[in-house]
């Protein structure tokens, strides 16, 4: 019996995935759907909900949701984002369960703890690569738990040793 191909996802790629007509969506969605397919072990920090969560509480937010396709901020009345508590409700509401959604077509996700041991690597990778800390959590998280791929939308992660890196993105 062969083992499944296990494979880190960054937040990036939960978001694209999940919020149709965010970045990279049309990419993310079908890498995701390859990786279902494929039945791979997909593994992910505990702090992507909390990245993911922020964007699409960003993205429907006054100054970011031009971004979004005008149907989408038609459909969801965001215009009224900061009149109508029942508009964020409805869109929280609704992004969430895109991501509930997209986790349950894989047939195994791992959700990793965030351990004490990743933060000295944390701070290696940010020092060394100049990456923030919630991409540098994201490597050490993947490193210490023993994933050697890694998929992203953001190209910052191309150089890291050690690790076969996956770029996603709409052309």
């Amino acid at each position: 019996m062969s083992s499944r191909r296990r494979v880190y996802l960054d937040s990036s790629i939960f978001i694209g995935a999940a919020i149709p007509g965010s970045n990279h969506s049309s990419a993310t969605q079908a890498f995701c759907q390859q990786l279902a397919g494929d039945r791979s072990v997909i593994v992910f920090s505990v702090i992507m909900r909390y990245e993911y969560a922020h964007i699409a509480y960003e993205l429907a937010s006054p100054t970011s949701r031009r971004l979004l396709p005008p149907s989408m901020i038609s459909d969801y009345g965001l215009n009224d984002w900061d009149a109508d508590q029942r508009v964020r409700n409805n869109w929280m509401a609704t992004v969430h369960e895109n991501l509930e959604r997209l986790l349950n077509q894989f047939a195994v996700f791992v959700e990793a703890p965030i351990r004490a041991e990743a933060w000295p690597l944390s701070l290696e990778y940010m020092a060394s690569h100049g990456l923030r800390s919630y991409d540098a959590l994201h490597i050490a998280t993947a490193r210490y738990f023993g994933v050697g791929d890694l998929a992203s939308c953001d190209r910052h992660f191309i150089n890291i040793e050690g690790l076969n890196v996956t770029i996603v993105r709409d052309r």
